[in-house]
Protein backbone atom coordinates (compact mmCIF):
# COMPACT_ATOMS: atom_id res chain seq x y z
CA UNK A 1 0.00 0.00 0.00
CA UNK A 2 1.45 3.90 -1.07
CA UNK A 3 2.61 5.51 2.11
CA UNK A 4 2.41 9.40 2.66
CA UNK A 5 5.50 10.66 5.10
CA UNK A 6 4.83 13.78 6.89
CA UNK A 7 8.08 15.58 8.10
CA UNK A 8 7.33 17.28 11.29
CA UNK A 9 8.79 20.20 12.80
CA UNK A 10 9.24 22.45 15.51
CA UNK A 11 6.05 24.86 14.59
CA UNK A 12 3.44 21.91 14.29
CA UNK A 13 0.85 21.90 16.12
CA UNK A 14 -2.58 19.40 16.09
CA UNK A 15 -4.59 22.03 13.39
CA UNK A 16 -1.13 21.54 11.49
CA UNK A 17 -1.34 17.95 11.26
CA UNK A 18 -5.05 17.64 10.76
CA UNK A 19 -4.71 19.73 7.42
CA UNK A 20 -1.87 18.00 6.20
CA UNK A 21 -3.98 14.59 7.01
CA UNK A 22 -6.67 16.43 5.08
CA UNK A 23 -4.50 16.63 1.85
CA UNK A 24 -3.46 13.17 2.19
CA UNK A 25 -4.54 10.50 -0.57
CA UNK A 26 -3.29 7.31 1.03
CA UNK A 27 -4.66 5.17 2.94
CA UNK A 28 -1.10 4.83 5.30
CA UNK A 29 0.22 8.31 6.76
CA UNK A 30 3.96 7.90 8.49
CA UNK A 31 4.64 11.06 10.71
CA UNK A 32 8.43 11.28 11.03
CA UNK A 33 9.55 12.62 14.30
CA UNK A 34 12.50 15.05 14.81
CA UNK A 35 14.98 14.19 17.42
CA UNK A 36 14.74 15.09 20.76
CA UNK A 37 11.99 17.76 19.99
CA UNK A 38 8.83 17.84 21.69
CA UNK A 39 6.37 19.02 19.69
CA UNK A 40 3.05 17.09 20.02
CA UNK A 41 1.52 16.24 23.40
CA UNK A 42 -0.19 13.08 24.59
CA UNK A 43 -3.54 15.06 23.54
CA UNK A 44 -2.41 16.48 20.32
CA UNK A 45 -2.08 12.87 19.47
CA UNK A 46 -5.26 11.21 20.64
CA UNK A 47 -7.25 14.09 18.38
CA UNK A 48 -4.97 12.69 15.26
CA UNK A 49 -5.30 9.42 15.74
CA UNK A 50 -9.46 10.06 16.02
CA UNK A 51 -9.46 12.19 12.67
CA UNK A 52 -6.95 9.92 10.77
CA UNK A 53 -9.42 7.01 12.46
CA UNK A 54 -12.53 8.75 10.77
CA UNK A 55 -10.92 9.60 7.49
CA UNK A 56 -10.30 5.83 7.30
CA UNK A 57 -6.34 6.27 6.94
CA UNK A 58 -3.70 4.18 8.67
CA UNK A 59 -1.53 6.02 10.94
CA UNK A 60 2.19 5.20 12.23
CA UNK A 61 5.26 6.79 13.86
CA UNK A 62 8.98 6.98 13.44
CA UNK A 63 10.53 8.65 16.30
CA UNK A 64 13.76 8.01 18.81
CA UNK A 65 11.98 9.66 21.35
CA UNK A 66 11.19 7.02 24.47
CA UNK A 67 8.43 9.36 25.72
CA UNK A 68 6.73 9.69 22.40
CA UNK A 69 7.14 5.74 21.68
CA UNK A 70 5.36 5.16 25.29
CA UNK A 71 2.09 6.96 24.20
CA UNK A 72 2.26 5.53 20.91
CA UNK A 73 1.85 2.27 22.46
CA UNK A 74 -0.53 2.92 24.64
CA UNK A 75 -2.75 4.53 21.84
CA UNK A 76 -2.29 1.57 19.97
CA UNK A 77 0.06 3.66 17.33
CA UNK A 78 2.64 1.34 15.16
CA UNK A 79 6.02 2.66 15.73
CA UNK A 80 9.38 2.20 13.55
CA UNK A 81 12.91 2.76 14.01
CA UNK A 82 12.88 4.74 9.98
CA UNK A 83 10.93 5.40 7.09
CA UNK A 84 12.56 2.15 5.35
CA UNK A 85 11.58 0.22 8.18
CA UNK A 86 8.24 1.46 8.15
CA UNK A 87 7.74 1.14 4.69
CA UNK A 88 8.59 -2.47 4.75
CA UNK A 89 6.14 -3.22 7.46
CA UNK A 90 2.96 -4.69 7.51
CA UNK A 91 1.04 -1.89 10.33
CA UNK A 92 -0.71 -3.94 12.50
CA UNK A 93 -4.86 -2.80 12.23
CA UNK A 94 -6.26 -2.84 15.76
CA UNK A 95 -9.56 -0.99 17.15
CA UNK A 96 -8.84 -1.41 20.68
CA UNK A 97 -8.60 2.48 21.91
CA UNK A 98 -8.94 4.11 18.31
CA UNK A 99 -11.08 6.63 18.23
CA UNK A 100 -14.71 6.10 16.16
CA UNK A 101 -17.10 8.89 14.70
CA UNK A 102 -19.01 8.15 17.71
CA UNK A 103 -16.82 9.46 20.22
CA UNK A 104 -13.55 9.38 22.23
CA UNK A 105 -12.61 6.05 23.75
CA UNK A 106 -10.24 5.31 26.74
CA UNK A 107 -7.75 2.30 26.85
CA UNK A 108 -10.17 -0.08 27.76
CA UNK A 109 -12.61 1.05 24.68
CA UNK A 110 -14.68 3.47 27.10
CA UNK A 111 -16.15 6.98 26.05
CA UNK A 112 -13.48 9.68 27.55
CA UNK A 113 -16.01 11.98 29.70
CA UNK A 114 -15.51 15.68 29.92
CA UNK A 115 -13.95 15.78 33.03
CA UNK A 116 -11.43 13.00 31.49
CA UNK A 117 -10.41 15.27 28.70
CA UNK A 118 -10.08 18.55 30.86
CA UNK A 119 -7.34 16.11 32.60
CA UNK A 120 -5.78 15.51 29.87
CA UNK A 121 -5.79 18.54 28.76
CA UNK A 122 -4.23 20.38 31.94
CA UNK A 123 -1.63 17.56 31.85
CA UNK A 124 -0.79 19.06 28.21
CA UNK A 125 -0.93 22.57 29.49
CA UNK A 126 -0.05 22.19 32.76
CA UNK A 127 -1.02 26.48 34.29
CA UNK A 128 1.32 28.62 35.69
CA UNK A 129 2.63 28.57 38.92
CA UNK A 130 0.34 31.45 41.14
CA UNK A 131 3.63 33.13 42.51
CA UNK A 132 3.88 34.50 39.27
CA UNK A 133 0.96 36.48 39.65
CA UNK A 134 1.86 38.55 42.34
CA UNK A 135 2.23 42.25 42.02
CA UNK A 136 5.84 41.63 43.58
CA UNK A 137 7.06 39.65 41.15
CA UNK A 138 5.41 41.62 38.22
CA UNK A 139 7.26 45.19 39.35
CA UNK A 140 10.05 43.04 39.90
CA UNK A 141 10.19 41.61 36.22
CA UNK A 142 9.46 44.95 34.71
CA UNK A 143 11.91 47.00 36.91
CA UNK A 144 14.59 44.76 35.68
CA UNK A 145 13.43 45.02 32.25
CA UNK A 146 14.08 49.17 32.75
CA UNK A 147 17.25 48.13 34.36
CA UNK A 148 18.66 45.94 31.36
CA UNK A 149 17.33 48.32 28.81
CA UNK A 150 19.02 51.17 30.27
CA UNK A 151 22.32 49.35 30.60
CA UNK A 152 22.02 48.38 26.96
CA UNK A 153 21.38 52.01 26.41
CA UNK A 154 24.44 52.95 27.84
CA UNK A 155 26.36 50.37 26.17
CA UNK A 156 25.40 51.06 22.44
CA UNK A 157 24.12 54.97 22.85
CA UNK A 158 27.46 57.05 23.08
CA UNK A 159 29.83 56.88 20.27
CA UNK A 160 33.50 58.99 19.70
CA UNK A 161 35.42 59.37 16.80
CA UNK A 162 39.42 59.96 17.20
CA UNK A 163 41.78 61.66 14.62
CA UNK A 164 45.44 60.61 15.22
CA UNK A 165 48.47 61.92 13.59
CA UNK A 166 50.78 59.46 13.70
CA UNK A 167 54.75 60.41 14.31
CA UNK A 168 56.33 60.36 10.64
CA UNK A 169 60.30 60.73 9.78
CA UNK A 170 62.24 61.10 6.50
CA UNK A 171 64.02 58.27 5.01
CA UNK A 172 67.09 58.72 2.82
CA UNK A 173 69.71 57.02 0.31
CA UNK A 174 72.40 58.01 -1.47
CA UNK A 175 74.19 55.75 -4.08
CA UNK A 176 77.25 56.46 -6.93
CA UNK A 177 75.58 55.50 -10.42
CA UNK A 178 77.11 54.85 -13.76
CA UNK A 179 74.03 55.11 -16.80
CA UNK A 180 74.41 54.68 -20.66
CA UNK A 181 72.89 53.29 -23.70
CA UNK A 182 74.93 50.20 -23.49
CA UNK A 183 73.49 49.08 -20.34
CA UNK A 184 70.46 47.30 -20.97
CA UNK A 185 68.97 46.48 -17.35
CA UNK A 186 69.34 47.58 -13.73
CA UNK A 187 72.14 46.36 -11.76
CA UNK A 188 71.66 46.61 -8.22
CA UNK A 189 75.07 47.86 -7.99
CA UNK A 190 74.45 50.76 -8.88
CA UNK A 191 74.29 50.41 -13.30
CA UNK A 192 71.22 51.92 -15.04
CA UNK A 193 70.17 52.02 -18.23
CA UNK A 194 69.51 55.32 -20.56
CA UNK A 195 67.13 55.75 -23.57
CA UNK A 196 68.12 58.76 -26.10
CA UNK A 197 65.30 61.83 -26.38
CA UNK A 198 66.06 65.17 -28.65
CA UNK A 199 65.00 68.39 -28.32
CA UNK A 200 64.25 70.95 -31.27
CA UNK A 201 64.78 74.72 -30.27
CA UNK A 202 64.19 77.99 -32.24
CA UNK A 203 65.18 81.73 -30.99
CA UNK A 204 66.21 85.03 -32.59
CA UNK A 205 68.70 87.23 -31.93
CA UNK A 206 70.38 90.20 -32.55
CA UNK A 207 73.83 92.64 -32.46
CA UNK A 208 75.27 95.81 -33.64
CA UNK A 209 76.76 95.49 -36.81
CA UNK A 210 80.54 96.63 -35.91
CA UNK A 211 82.43 96.20 -39.18
CA UNK A 212 82.04 98.18 -42.81
CA UNK A 213 80.95 96.59 -46.43
CA UNK A 214 82.11 98.54 -49.85
CA UNK A 215 78.49 99.35 -52.21
CA UNK A 216 78.36 100.29 -55.58
CA UNK A 217 78.99 104.19 -55.73
CA UNK A 218 79.87 105.12 -59.44
CA UNK A 219 79.37 103.99 -62.80
CA UNK A 220 81.83 102.90 -65.59
CA UNK A 221 81.99 103.76 -68.81
CA UNK A 222 84.19 102.93 -71.99
CA UNK A 223 84.24 102.20 -76.20
CA UNK A 224 82.55 99.82 -77.82
CA UNK A 225 83.78 98.54 -81.21
CA UNK A 226 80.92 96.95 -83.56
CA UNK A 227 81.74 94.82 -86.50
CA UNK A 228 79.36 94.02 -89.63
CA UNK A 229 79.05 90.26 -89.96
CA UNK A 230 76.93 90.96 -92.97
CA UNK A 231 77.20 92.68 -96.52
CA UNK A 232 73.54 95.47 -95.45
CA UNK A 233 74.33 98.09 -93.02
CA UNK A 234 73.07 97.51 -89.37
CA UNK A 235 71.40 100.01 -87.19
CA UNK A 236 72.63 100.06 -83.92
CA UNK A 237 69.86 101.51 -81.37
CA UNK A 238 70.43 103.58 -78.13
CA UNK A 239 70.97 101.22 -75.11
CA UNK A 240 72.04 98.00 -77.17
CA UNK A 241 73.41 96.16 -74.36
CA UNK A 242 76.63 94.10 -74.58
CA UNK A 243 77.93 91.80 -71.76
CA UNK A 244 81.24 89.90 -70.37
CA UNK A 245 81.07 85.85 -71.02
CA UNK A 246 80.68 84.16 -67.24
CA UNK A 247 78.74 84.71 -64.76
CA UNK A 248 77.80 87.46 -63.26
CA UNK A 249 78.12 89.00 -66.36
CA UNK A 250 78.97 92.55 -66.39
CA UNK A 251 76.60 94.51 -68.60
CA UNK A 252 76.85 97.74 -70.61
CA UNK A 253 74.49 99.59 -72.18
CA UNK A 254 75.38 102.05 -75.75
CA UNK A 255 74.48 105.85 -75.13
CA UNK A 256 73.60 106.75 -78.76
CA UNK A 257 73.03 105.47 -81.97
CA UNK A 258 74.82 104.25 -84.40
CA UNK A 259 75.19 102.45 -88.09
CA UNK A 260 77.87 99.87 -89.30
CA UNK A 261 78.38 100.32 -92.90
CA UNK A 262 77.38 97.51 -95.23
CA UNK A 263 79.86 94.67 -95.81
CA UNK A 264 81.89 92.39 -93.48
CA UNK A 265 84.64 93.47 -91.34
CA UNK A 266 83.28 97.14 -90.97
CA UNK A 267 82.81 98.47 -87.81
CA UNK A 268 81.74 101.76 -85.58
CA UNK A 269 82.60 102.99 -82.18
CA UNK A 270 80.07 103.91 -79.96
CA UNK A 271 80.50 105.03 -76.82
CA UNK A 272 78.74 102.64 -73.49
CA UNK A 273 78.12 102.85 -69.97
CA UNK A 274 77.68 100.13 -67.37
CA UNK A 275 74.36 99.42 -66.04
CA UNK A 276 75.46 98.36 -62.76
CA UNK A 277 77.62 101.05 -60.67
CA UNK A 278 80.71 100.24 -58.63
CA UNK A 279 84.07 98.59 -59.23
CA UNK A 280 83.35 95.74 -60.61
CA UNK A 281 82.55 97.04 -63.93
CA UNK A 282 86.25 98.31 -64.30
CA UNK A 283 86.84 95.74 -67.19
CA UNK A 284 90.15 95.15 -69.13
CA UNK A 285 90.42 95.46 -72.71
CA UNK A 286 88.54 92.74 -74.87
CA UNK A 287 86.16 91.81 -72.33
CA UNK A 288 82.46 93.08 -73.53
CA UNK A 289 82.12 90.74 -76.45
CA UNK A 290 78.84 89.55 -76.26
CA UNK A 291 75.57 91.61 -78.29
CA UNK A 292 72.30 90.82 -76.58
CA UNK A 293 68.93 90.50 -78.34
CA UNK A 294 68.87 90.22 -82.33
CA UNK A 295 71.63 92.11 -82.88
CA UNK A 296 74.28 89.74 -82.24
CA UNK A 297 72.71 87.96 -85.33
CA UNK A 298 74.82 90.58 -86.93
CA UNK A 299 77.46 92.20 -84.93
CA UNK A 300 80.38 91.09 -82.97
CA UNK A 301 81.71 93.77 -80.56
CA UNK A 302 84.74 94.31 -78.35
CA UNK A 303 85.75 96.47 -76.25
CA UNK A 304 89.10 97.91 -77.65
CA UNK A 305 90.72 99.66 -74.10
CA UNK A 306 89.51 99.31 -70.26
CA UNK A 307 86.34 100.61 -68.96
CA UNK A 308 86.99 103.24 -65.80
CA UNK A 309 85.17 105.51 -63.58
CA UNK A 310 83.85 102.92 -61.59
CA UNK A 311 83.80 102.61 -57.84
CA UNK A 312 82.73 101.03 -54.39
CA UNK A 313 82.26 103.20 -51.38
CA UNK A 314 82.44 101.51 -47.50
CA UNK A 315 79.40 102.30 -45.22
CA UNK A 316 78.53 100.02 -42.08
CA UNK A 317 77.65 96.67 -41.87
CA UNK A 318 77.96 93.65 -39.99
CA UNK A 319 81.21 91.48 -40.28
CA UNK A 320 81.90 88.21 -40.08
CA UNK A 321 83.07 88.65 -36.69
CA UNK A 322 79.89 90.00 -36.13
CA UNK A 323 78.35 87.07 -37.26
CA UNK A 324 80.15 84.64 -35.79
CA UNK A 325 79.95 85.94 -32.53
CA UNK A 326 76.14 86.31 -32.51
CA UNK A 327 75.73 82.69 -33.91
CA UNK A 328 77.47 81.96 -30.71
CA UNK A 329 75.24 84.23 -28.40
CA UNK A 330 72.36 82.69 -30.03
CA UNK A 331 73.53 78.90 -29.81
CA UNK A 332 74.32 79.49 -25.61
CA UNK A 333 70.71 80.58 -25.40
CA UNK A 334 68.83 77.78 -27.16
CA UNK A 335 71.49 75.04 -25.40
CA UNK A 336 69.99 76.45 -22.09
CA UNK A 337 66.36 76.66 -23.51
CA UNK A 338 66.67 73.18 -24.81
CA UNK A 339 67.74 71.78 -21.07
CA UNK A 340 64.74 73.34 -20.08
CA UNK A 341 62.55 71.77 -22.84
CA UNK A 342 64.44 68.30 -21.95
CA UNK A 343 63.01 68.65 -18.58
CA UNK A 344 59.31 69.81 -19.20
CA UNK A 345 58.73 66.83 -21.70
CA UNK A 346 59.73 64.03 -19.76
CA UNK A 347 57.70 61.15 -17.77
CA UNK A 348 57.08 62.20 -14.37
CA UNK A 349 59.74 60.70 -12.51
CA UNK A 350 62.04 60.13 -15.44
CA UNK A 351 65.51 61.36 -14.64
CA UNK A 352 67.55 64.17 -17.64
CA UNK A 353 71.13 63.69 -17.74
CA UNK A 354 71.40 67.42 -19.24
CA UNK A 355 75.51 67.32 -19.20
CA UNK A 356 74.75 64.79 -21.86
CA UNK A 357 72.98 67.32 -24.10
CA UNK A 358 74.95 67.93 -27.44
CA UNK A 359 74.07 69.39 -30.51
CA UNK A 360 72.75 67.12 -33.27
CA UNK A 361 71.82 69.35 -35.88
CA UNK A 362 70.65 72.81 -37.71
CA UNK A 363 67.51 72.99 -39.04
CA UNK A 364 68.03 76.73 -40.11
CA UNK A 365 70.04 79.67 -40.20
CA UNK A 366 69.01 82.60 -41.48
CA UNK A 367 71.19 86.09 -41.27
CA UNK A 368 69.42 90.16 -42.20
CA UNK A 369 71.22 91.32 -43.51
CA UNK A 370 72.89 88.47 -45.99
CA UNK A 371 76.52 88.48 -46.05
CA UNK A 372 78.28 91.52 -47.69
CA UNK A 373 74.99 93.78 -47.42
CA UNK A 374 75.25 96.71 -45.09
CA UNK A 375 73.00 97.39 -42.13
CA UNK A 376 73.43 98.62 -38.92
CA UNK A 377 71.90 95.74 -36.85
CA UNK A 378 72.79 91.95 -37.72
CA UNK A 379 69.84 89.30 -36.96
CA UNK A 380 69.41 85.79 -36.75
CA UNK A 381 66.99 83.50 -36.79
CA UNK A 382 68.07 79.65 -35.49
CA UNK A 383 66.81 76.75 -35.36
CA UNK A 384 68.50 73.33 -33.52
CA UNK A 385 68.10 70.13 -32.52
CA UNK A 386 69.87 68.79 -29.38
CA UNK A 387 70.20 65.45 -28.18
CA UNK A 388 70.57 63.67 -24.78
CA UNK A 389 69.91 60.97 -22.26
CA UNK A 390 67.64 60.10 -19.95
CA UNK A 391 67.04 57.25 -17.53
CA UNK A 392 63.51 56.17 -16.54
CA UNK A 393 61.27 56.34 -13.36
CA UNK A 394 60.80 52.67 -13.07
CA UNK A 395 64.94 52.00 -13.55
CA UNK A 396 65.40 54.54 -10.40
CA UNK A 397 62.70 52.63 -8.28
CA UNK A 398 64.34 49.42 -9.11
CA UNK A 399 67.33 50.34 -7.71
CA UNK A 400 66.44 52.48 -4.81
CA UNK A 401 63.19 50.65 -3.41
CA UNK A 402 65.38 47.34 -2.51
CA UNK A 403 67.82 49.09 0.01
CA UNK A 404 65.40 51.43 1.31
CA UNK A 405 62.76 48.93 1.84
CA UNK A 406 66.11 46.46 3.65
CA UNK A 407 66.75 49.73 5.96
CA UNK A 408 63.12 50.32 6.88
CA UNK A 409 62.76 50.39 10.54
CA UNK A 410 60.17 48.76 12.56
CA UNK A 411 56.75 49.59 13.43
CA UNK A 412 56.87 52.59 10.26
CA UNK A 413 55.27 52.00 6.91
CA UNK A 414 55.79 53.96 4.14
CA UNK A 415 53.67 56.88 2.40
CA UNK A 416 52.03 56.75 -0.60
CA UNK A 417 53.79 58.47 -3.60
CA UNK A 418 56.44 60.41 -0.97
CA UNK A 419 59.42 58.72 -3.31
CA UNK A 420 62.04 61.17 -5.01
CA UNK A 421 65.24 60.61 -6.31
CA UNK A 422 67.38 63.52 -7.37
CA UNK A 423 71.40 64.01 -8.99
CA UNK A 424 73.03 64.96 -6.31
CA UNK A 425 76.22 65.49 -8.27
CA UNK A 426 76.90 66.61 -11.68
CA UNK A 427 77.50 63.83 -14.62
CA UNK A 428 80.67 63.45 -16.22
CA UNK A 429 82.10 60.89 -18.63
CA UNK A 430 84.45 58.51 -17.14
CA UNK A 431 87.01 56.02 -19.69
CA UNK A 432 84.66 54.04 -21.06
CA UNK A 433 82.31 56.81 -21.81
CA UNK A 434 79.53 56.43 -19.90
CA UNK A 435 77.82 59.13 -17.44
CA UNK A 436 79.07 58.59 -13.73
CA UNK A 437 77.17 60.85 -10.61
CA UNK A 438 75.44 60.19 -7.59
CA UNK A 439 72.03 59.83 -6.74
CA UNK A 440 69.65 60.83 -3.25
CA UNK A 441 66.63 58.96 -2.95
CA UNK A 442 64.39 60.13 -0.15
CA UNK A 443 60.91 59.27 0.94
CA UNK A 444 58.41 59.45 4.01
CA UNK A 445 57.97 56.95 6.62
CA UNK A 446 54.58 56.86 8.95
CA UNK A 447 54.19 55.33 12.29
CA UNK A 448 52.11 52.37 11.54
CA UNK A 449 49.17 52.19 14.37
CA UNK A 450 46.69 49.33 14.12
CA UNK A 451 43.14 50.58 14.95
CA UNK A 452 42.29 48.09 17.27
CA UNK A 453 45.63 48.78 19.28
CA UNK A 454 44.09 52.40 19.62
CA UNK A 455 40.36 51.53 20.50
CA UNK A 456 41.57 48.89 23.31
CA UNK A 457 43.29 51.47 25.39
CA UNK A 458 40.23 53.74 26.13
CA UNK A 459 37.00 52.25 26.46
CA UNK A 460 34.87 53.89 28.92
CA UNK A 461 37.82 56.78 29.77
CA UNK A 462 36.84 60.68 30.01
CA UNK A 463 38.84 62.37 26.56
CA UNK A 464 41.61 63.69 28.66
CA UNK A 465 42.36 60.11 30.09
CA UNK A 466 42.18 58.88 26.36
CA UNK A 467 44.03 61.37 24.99
CA UNK A 468 46.84 61.00 27.99
CA UNK A 469 46.92 57.39 27.36
CA UNK A 470 47.67 57.30 23.36
CA UNK A 471 50.25 59.88 23.97
CA UNK A 472 51.57 57.52 26.31
CA UNK A 473 51.39 54.19 24.28
CA UNK A 474 51.80 55.07 20.98
CA UNK A 475 53.96 57.18 18.91
CA UNK A 476 51.99 60.26 17.71
CA UNK A 477 53.07 63.37 16.92
CA UNK A 478 50.49 65.59 18.62
CA UNK A 479 47.96 64.69 20.96
CA UNK A 480 44.76 63.33 19.09
CA UNK A 481 41.46 65.29 18.59
CA UNK A 482 38.42 63.61 20.37
CA UNK A 483 35.04 63.88 19.41
CA UNK A 484 32.12 62.20 21.60
CA UNK A 485 28.90 61.92 20.70
CA UNK A 486 26.40 62.74 21.89
CA UNK A 487 28.26 65.72 23.44
CA UNK A 488 26.91 65.83 27.23
CA UNK A 489 27.96 62.45 27.55
CA UNK A 490 31.28 62.12 29.72
CA UNK A 491 33.04 59.00 28.76
CA UNK A 492 33.69 57.34 25.42
CA UNK A 493 31.49 54.39 24.47
CA UNK A 494 32.39 51.05 26.52
CA UNK A 495 31.93 49.20 23.30
CA UNK A 496 34.74 49.65 20.94
CA UNK A 497 32.64 49.31 18.07
CA UNK A 498 31.30 52.54 18.44
CA UNK A 499 34.51 54.17 18.45
CA UNK A 500 36.03 55.42 15.07
CA UNK A 501 39.89 56.13 14.46
CA UNK A 502 41.09 58.19 11.37
CA UNK A 503 44.33 58.33 10.03
CA UNK A 504 45.71 57.33 6.58
CA UNK A 505 47.97 54.80 8.02
CA UNK A 506 45.58 53.02 10.62
CA UNK A 507 44.16 49.35 9.40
Amino acid sequence: MKTQIIALDSQEDYLSVRDKLNWSQTGRVLLTWPITQPILTRLDLVLIQRHSTARGVQLALVTQDGEIRAIARELRIPVFESTKEAQAARWRVTTRGAVSRRGKRSRRGKRLSPAELLALRESAHPARPEWLGKPAVRWGGFAIAILSLLALLFYTVPSASLRLSPETRPQSLSLQVIASPTITQVNLAGRLPTYPISVIVEARGNRPATGSVLVAFKTATGNVTFTNLTEQAVDIPVGTVVSTLGSPAVRFATSKTGQVPAGVGRSISLSAIALSPGAASNLPADRLVAVEGQLGLSLSASNPFPTRGGSDSPVGGPSEVDRQALLAQVTSVLLKTAQEEMHANLPQGDMALTPSLAYLRTLEETYVPESGQPGEQLELTLRLEFSGQVVASADLRALVIPPLDAALPEGFILLPDSLSVALSSTPVLNDQGELAFSITAERSLQADIPAARVVALIPGKTGAQASQSLLEALPLASPPQIEISPGWWPRLPLATFRIQVQSGSLQ
